[in-house]
């Protein structure tokens, strides 16, 4: 039988003692019986695309909170920082002006675009996976008393 993240089997051994009438009182009979308990956990068929939700924006989170991390220190803007600004600046675009940059005297940048981001787009992931749920979730069937056995 081959198990699935989703399928859990024990087996047991179960020994009982029986008498046989054919054999004297006295000596029982030992038998041995397997016992096999499978117990299966159906997920729901809207599980994977819901967990490619969350991969997915907790990708976009990650680069984002690089990002604001990264200016906050003012990091030097080459390579891979470079690389994060320009795909954290097109992921957090739609909020550039909600609150202004504030440059403290060091010359670290606070870049509030990249937070209201981060809650906006969470926020959202949240509101399709749950519309994911409920849409590819079990459904509950009903029967007739006609109905059964057909």
């Amino acid at each position: 039988m081959e198990q699935t993240p989703d399928t859990q089997t024990d087996e047991t051994v179960v020994e009982q003692s029986a008498t046989s009438p054919s054999t004297a009182p006295g000596f029982p009979i030992q038998s041995r019986e397997r016992v096999r308990r499978t117990r299966t956990t159906a997920l729901s068929p809207g599980w994977r695309w819901t967990e490619a939700v969350w991969l997915a924006i907790g990708i976009v989170d990650i680069v984002l909170a690089m990002d604001f991390v990264f200016k906050i220190l003012a990091a030097a803007n080459t390579g891979f920082v470079s690389f994060v600004a320009k795909l954290a600046g097109s992921i957090a675009a739609p909020f550039q002006g909600i609150f202004s940059e504030q440059t403290l005297t060091s010359g670290h940048v606070t870049h509030w675009a990249d937070v209201v981001a981060i809650i906006v787009y969470t926020i959202a992931a949240y509101i399709v996976a749950r519309l994911i749920m409920l849409i590819a979730g079990p459904r509950s069937r009903t029967t007739r008393e006609g109905d059964v056995g057909r």
